[in-house]
């Protein structure tokens, strides 16, 4: 989709990694946008008798000719808008750091000019990442939830959901202009007991951010607080231009 505001034409780009089998395009069907992701499982043979029960290490990446399809797409979407942003479905859910291939993907999306990446999946933040001129949220929470577990439950696979972060969410406030994202806030918020989103404060604000800080300072993004609330995204290499870093 092509959307227009003040003159600026912003195309919208929507993908997905996660894909219910089924549920991908087929030729001129209705479908996801699917892209695939290869994954490979390696056990270190030391391991196997010495701890039973170790779990394998974890490989995943796309491959190059899915990258290049990608890229074709950001490149196609570039030639009828000013700037481009990609919503894509990623990831693993309730988990607090990004797939390997993630990283891989926000890097090809940077190398093909797209400003900002939107991610969503997991069901629980990540953290915010930088690469280059692209700013990228590998996932964004839920902004609504029904709550009927209990605090803590293990799902089939070792999927542990931790209420507490489920309920961590933001708003993000990307300010874009031709040449791209001139400035990326984030508001925090927590999802009450009804699931339903309000804008924290206070302690639940800093306790979001620190941890959100955290989460992102090895994607090569930084936090600065905002003395009105929030905060915004910088480069972790950029310097402070007031406020204090999270």
């Amino acid at each position: 989709a092509v959307l227009s505001c003040n003159g600026l034409r912003l195309a919208l780009l929507a993908v997905a990694t996660t894909v219910p089998p089924g549920a991908a395009a087929r030729g001129s069907g209705p479908g996801m946008a699917a892209l695939k992701v290869e994954t490979a499982y390696r056990i270190d043979p030391s391991l196997l008798h010495e701890q039973p029960g170790t779990p394998p290490y974890v490989h995943t990446w796309m491959p190059a000719e899915e990258v290049e399809r990608l890229q074709e797409a950001a490149a196609n979407a570039r030639k009828v808008a000013d700037v481009v942003v990609v919503s894509i479905h990623w990831g693993v859910g309730h988990e607090d750091e990004p797939a390997q291939y993630q990283r891989q993907v926000a890097r090809a999306l940077a190398e093909a000019g797209v400003c900002l990446v939107l991610g969503h999946h997991p069901h629980q933040l990540q953290g915010l990442g930088v690469e280059g001129k692209t700013y990228v949220i590998y996932s964004l929470g839920d902004f609504l939830r029904q709550f009927r577990r209990p605090a803590h439950i293990r799902l089939p696979g070792s999927v542990l959901i931790d209420e507490a972060k489920a309920r961590r969410s933001l708003v993000v406030r990307a300010h874009i202009g031709r040449t791209g994202v001139e400035k990326l806030e984030v508001v925090p918020v927590f999802l009450d007991d009804a699931g339903e989103p309000q804008i924290a404060s206070g302690d639940t604000e800093k306790a979001i951010l620190e941890w959100l800080g955290q989460l992102s300072t090895p994607l090569g993004g930084r936090l600065q607080r905002l003395p009105e609330g929030g905060a915004l995204l910088l480069p972790a290499n950029q310097a402070e231009a007031g406020g204090s870093t999270s």
